[in-house]
Formats: C-alpha cells, sequence, structure tokens
C-alpha cells in the first residue's frame, strides 16, 4: 500500500485548500516534514486517519468528543461554519497481483448545532457506490482499525510504551488483533450471552400452578357464562310476553277511541288550522265576487256585446235591454246569495251593478253601443283567466271543507278521559317495562359475549400451558445441554486461545529481540528478549544468562524497545503498510536517536512518512537520512494567511543552525 497524496480543506489550522504528493522515490522511502510545534504536524496525520476510518478514527485531540462534535470543531475557525471542510486522501492497494488506486472524499459543513457529513470512494477514477456504503468494511480487508496503530504514531505513544505495563497492553492487543483472537473474543462474549439468555428462558418456563390457577379461572367463567345464558333467556322471554301486554293495550285503546283522545291536541290544532285557512279562501272568494266575476252569469250577452262593440253599429237602449240588464243583475244578487255572501256585501253589489246599468236612450252612427268604449269591454281573455282562477279557488275551498268536515267528525268521536285514562296509563307503563326489559336483554347479551371471549382466551392459555409443560422437561434437559456445551466450548476457546497467542509469541520474541538489536547502541552486549506468557511482560535476558525486566532499562532503552515492539509488530502484520510517525525522537539522548536515524527510519516500511521538529531531525541527522528521503516538506504557519502553508524543502540551513 502506498499513500499517493493529501489534500485539505479548512482542515484544523489549514485554511483553503492545500495538495501534498506523499508517493516516496523508489528506494527512498522516507517522505520528511519539518515544522515546528502548533504548526500542524499532528494535525496532517489525523488527517490521514480521518480520511481512512471516520466515525472510528480516534485521534488523540479528539479526547471523548462526539464524532460530529469533532467534526465541527475540525473545521478552520477563520472560516464560516456552512462552508465546511474537507478531505481527500489518494492511495494505492495492491489486490489479485495489481494496484488499485483509491481515493476517499470525505467533506462536511455545521448548521447551528448539526453537521452534515458526505462521503465518497473513487476507484480507479470511477465513484463506486457499493465500497462508498461498505468502506468500514473494504478498509478492513487492506489497513485494519485494530492495527492502525502499528502504523499510526507520535513520540508521546511511544514515550507512554516505555512503561513495562502500556508495552504489555500493546502486545497483547497488537498479537490478539494481528492472530484475529478478537473474534475468538467475540465468540466468548456471545457463548456468554447465550448462556445468559438459556437460564432467563428457563426461569420462564411455566409450572402445574400455573395451569391449576386457569382451571381454577376456566371454572368461574363457566359459570358466569350459565348465568349469563340463563339471565338472556329470562329477559327474552319477559320481553316477548311484555310485547304481547302493550300489544293488547294498544288494541283496547284503539277500539275504546283512546288513540283519538291522545291525539286530542294535534286534531283540534288541525281544526284551528282548517278554519283560518277556509275563512282566508271565503275571503278571496268575496273578493273576487265583488269584482268582475257576477259578468261571467250573462256570458251571452257579454259576446253579444264585446261583437256588437267591434262593429260600431246599433239602435239606441231600449226598455227591452234595460230589462235585460235587470234580470241579469238580480240573478247574480241570487247566486251569490246562495254562495253565502254577507248581506252588507250584497248591498254593495247592487249598489254597483244598479250605478253601472245602462239608460235607454238614442245613439248616432259613430256611437259605441251602449255608450261603452270596446276598450271598456271585459274580454273573453280576462273572462277566461277570471274563471281558472275562480276554479282553483273553489276547488281548494271544498278540499278544506272536506277536511274540516272530517277533523270535526273524528273531534265529535272523541271518548271522555275517564273512559280511556286507565287504558292509557296501563299502557305507558307497559311501555317502559318493555323498555327496562329490553336493557336488561342487551346487558345480558353482552355479558355473555364478554364471558365467553375471556373464557375462550383461558382455555387457549391453558392449552398452551399444558403444550409447554409437555416440552418442559426437553426444554429444560436441551438447555441444560447448551450450557454444558457452551462452558466447555468457552474453556476450550480459551485455551486455544492462549495456545496460539503463546506459540506465534516465540516468533514475536525473535522479531522483537532483532529489531531492539538494530536499535540498541550497546553492540557489546546482546540481549535475548522474551514475551511471559501470562502477564504479556517483557524480559530481557543478557549473554550469561542475566534475566532483568524492561524496567530496569534506562528511560531511553525503554523507548528503544517501545520502537522495537511496534516494529515487531508491524513486520508480524504480513501486511506492507506505510509508517507514520510524528515527533520520533522524543527524549532520547543523542546516541539512541542516532540508531533510531540510522537502523530505523530508513528501514521500518516501505513508505515512511516522518514528522519533525527542527531540533529532532537536526543537521546532522538530515544528512545521515538524505539517501533515504524520497520527498521533503516544511510547514509553517502564515500570520498574514492565517493558514499553515506547505512547501517543499526541509527547513532550511538558516533555521536548522539557528
Amino acid at each position: 500500500m502506498i499513500f499517493d497524496e493529501l489534500v485539505l480543506h479548512n482542515f484544523g489550522i489549514y485554511q483553503g485548500e492545500h495538495t501534498v504528493a506523499l508517493t516516496p522515490s523508489p528506494g527512498r522511502p522516507i517522505v520528511l516534514f519539518g515544522a515546528l510545534n502548533g504548526s500542524g504536524k499532528t494535525t496532517f496525520l489525523e488527517a490521514m486517519q480521518l480520511a481512512l476510518y471516520g466515525k472510528g478514527a480516534r485521534p488523540a485531540s479528539r479526547g471523548r468528543l462526539a464524532y460530529h462534535d469533532y467534526l465541527a470543531r475540525s473545521i478552520n475557525r477563520y472560516v464560516e461554519r456552512p462552508v465546511g471542510a474537507g478531505l481527500q486522501f489518494a492511495f494505492r492497494h495492491r489486490s489479485e497481483g495489481r494496484d488499485e488506486a483509491i481515493r476517499l472524499i470525505r467533506t462536511w459543513n455545521a448548521s447551528g448545532n448539526s453537521v452534515k457529513e458526505t462521503f465518497e470512494v473513487w476507484r480507479a477514477g470511477v465513484f463506486d457506490s457499493v465500497a462508498t456504503e461498505r468502506w468500514n468494511e473494504f478498509v478492513e480487508d487492506f489497513m485494519p482499525i485494530q492495527i492502525s496503530d502499528l502504523f499510526f504514531f507520535d513520540g508521546e505513544k511511544i514515550e507512554s510504551l516505555a512503561d513495562p505495563a502500556q508495552s504489555a497492553a500493546l502486545l497483547k492487543v497488537g498479537l490478539h488483533s494481528l492472530l484475529g483472537l478478537d473474534l475468538v473474543d467475540q465468540l466468548v462474549r456471545s457463548l456468554g450471552i447465550i448462556e445468559r439468555r438459556r437460564k432467563t428462558a428457563q426461569l420462564a418456563l411455566p409450572d402445574r400452578a400455573m395451569v391449576d390457577q386457569l382451571d381454577d379461572e376456566i371454572r368461574v367463567l363457566e359459570t358466569r357464562k350459565e348465568d349469563a345464558a340463563q339471565h338472556g333467556a329470562e329477559a327474552t322471554n319477559a320481553l316477548e310476553q311484555s310485547d304481547k301486554t302493550v300489544a293488547n293495550l294498544e288494541k283496547q285503546l284503539e277500539t275504546s277511541g283512546g288513540q283519538l283522545f291522545l291525539q286530542r291536541r294535534d286534531l283540534e290544532e288541525k281544526y284551528k288550522d282548517l278554519r283560518n285557512q277556509q275563512a282566508t279562501l271565503s275571503g278571496q272568494l268575496i273578493e273576487i265576487a265583488s269584482g268582475d266575476a257576477p259578468l261571467l252569469l250573462v256570458e251571452d250577452l257579454l259576446r253579444e256585446l264585446e261583437e256588437a262593440s267591434s262593429q260600431g253599429v246599433g239602435a239606441g237602449v231600449g226598455p227591452e235591454v234595460t230589462d235585460l240588464i235587470r234580470r241579469r243583475d238580480q240573478r247574480i244578487i241570487k247566486k251569490l246569495g246562495a254562495l253565502g255572501v254577507r248581506p252588507n256585501q250584497l248591498d254593495a253589489i247592487k249598489e254597483f251593478l244598479r250605478q253601472n246599468r245602462p239608460v235607454s236612450q238614442g245613439r248616432s252612427k259613430n256611437q259605441p253601443v251602449f255608450g261603452i268604449l270596446p276598450s271598456n269591454l271585459f274580454t273573453q281573455a280576462e273572462r277566461k283567466d277570471l274563471i281558472e282562477s275562480l276554479r282553483e279557488k273553489l276547488a281548494k275551498f271544498d278540499q278544506t271543507a272536506q277536511r274540516l268536515e272530517a277533523v270535526e267528525r273524528n273531534l265529535a268521536a272523541i271518548p271522555q278521559e275517564e273512559a280511556v285514562k286507565e287504558i292509557i296509563a296501563a299502557l305507558e307503563q307497559a311501555r317502559l317495562e318493555r323498555e327496562r326489559l329490553a336493557i336488561r336483554k342487551e346487558m345480558s347479551n353482552e355479558e355473555y359475549k364478554r364471558v365467553s371471549g375471556e373464557l375462550d382466551r383461558k382455555i387457549a392459555q391453558r392449552r398452551a400451558r399444558l403444550e409447554d409443560l409437555a416440552e418442559q422437561t426437553l426444554i429444560a434437559a436441551t438447555t441444560q445441554r447448551v450450557l454444558n456445551h457452551s462452558a466447555r466450548a468457552r474453556e476450550t476457546l480459551g485455551k486455544y486461545r492462549e495456545e496460539i497467542a503463546k506459540s506465534h509469541m516465540v516468533r514475536l520474541e525473535e522479531l522483537i529481540t532483532g529489531c531492539f538489536g538494530q536499535l540498541h547502541r550497546k553492540k557489546r552486549v546482546r540481549h535475548t528478549i522474551s514475551i511471559d506468557r501470562e502477564t504479556y511482560e517483557l524480559r530481557l535476558t543478557e549473554e550469561g544468562g542475566k534475566r532483568i525486566s524492561s524496567g530496569e532499562l534506562s528511560a531511553g532503552e525503554r523507548q528503544l524497545l517501545a520502537v522495537s515492539v511496534l516494529w515487531a509488530l508491524a513486520q508480524a502484520s504480513g501486511r506492507r503498510l506505510p509508517t507514520v510517525i510524528d515527533t520520533p525522537l522524543g527524549r532520547l539522548d543523542s546516541k539512541h536517536r542516532n540508531y533510531l536515524v540510522q537502523n530505523y527510519f530508513p528501514q521500518a516500511s516501505h513508505q515512511v512518512i516522518l514528522f519533525s521538529t527542527d531540533e529532532e531531525i537536526t543537521p546532522d541527522y538530515y544528512r545521515q537520512l538524505k539517501p533515504s528521503i524520497g520527498r521533503e516538506y516544511c510547514i509553517e504557519f502564515d500570520e498574514v494567511r492565517r493558514s499553515s502553508l506547505v512547501s517543499e524543502g526541509y527547513f532550511s540551513e538558516k533555521a536548522l543552525a539557528a
């Protein structure tokens, strides 16, 4: 695996976009970065981890921060939060005999308290949606996060690993991760979970007492169901008898005229309304009779008069015509009297007819007949409309009179209250009783349904409990077998884990011994390093058989031993992965530094990304490393641009001399 390029965009102290090539030169594995403290060395290292592992990355600056809080804090403080930050990390991974170019693009921005992150995986220049969605699985194939600490580390980590307890823990975790023993540990934990669940299930198995309790509850419900059925049958019989009683009383009431008595108020109101309607219609007819209506009695005469008027000729009115009109008026008065017109109204009609009676006289050729103009005649069309109106009014009058007569007959047939009072009271009581019985029947039916449903559920529960009891012995025996086998499996896995770890410790001991031998300055003193099989503590044996613990070494020697452990674990992984080291020389004295510079950095990996201050890789060390340096950069903070800048070339000679 080769790291080719890292692009930082508004990430941490790097404002704007910064593209840094990381590909080493052939035969020169070291990519050297020079930077003063606080100018962005650690930020650069964290950027690579974050690009690779995202939420799974645990850089030192994150601490206990939630992932999205860490992303928000990683946005450069001189840009707006919504602008956000981003990383691009390009590398090559060898798969199936060929190199595959992969580029990871991770961007995010903050808005309020929320952070939105996007992530893309591009393979050979093509976006890969499957790898994007399942990147956490893909990255495990070539750089598992469990062993990432073997390839990403800083001087502080080396210093802490110099502590014997820390180095022992590193050995245990590193060895288990390399051998896949963490899967064995997970299997042991899973077996423990299965055992707990089985034991819990065993406690939840039913017993006979629960079935007996269900039997008691079923007996009670069966009794309640029978009672509800009996009550329902009684209520049904009583309701049927009540219906008969009500029907008989209703028949008696109808025979005695009681129905009319009950309808008395309605009949009286109806009678009053009909009388008012009759009076209204009578007034309307009288009003019509006081107008042109009487002239309809002399329809023939009006027709002759209309014809004579239209011809414009005629003789003078003689006594015969006057007598004819008088007889017409008498017939009109007689007819109106027969229709029930009041005397005072008849008198008014008589006076009207008298005043409009023509006087007998002669007329000239051009005078109208009877002195009446054609325009003043009662025309045939007007007579037709008047006849239709009279027919309509008379029809309504007749209908009202008939309805009024029927109501009068019903009112006359109403019996006295004393004759039907007892029957009405008995009927009201019978109807109330019928309503009460209907409610009682409904309640009984509902109780029957409810109890039946509850009884069915209890019977089903009892059946299920009996089935459980039938299987209880078998289940208990099976559970016990599972528990026994699980316990033996856990014990076996534990022994397997220990034996596998011990068998590989020999190889790891040889690697650590070899690495420490290359780094240790006391060439004349050769050490053999062994690992305690129980505690994983390192023990050194000098030539001659003298055994010393790692705690007896000097601080510098313990740091070299920690580097040896990391180096050996990286070699034991069998993976060709880059090594990234931040501030590696720490508190080592000059002689120990020489051995790291000469023997470790050039050989730590096929690609070594090294971050150093001007006090670590000094001009002398720089000259020693120069043959192995493929690329070199200097990271400096620019006050004007308020950003760290990455430029080619290590610290200048002037800066190193200062």
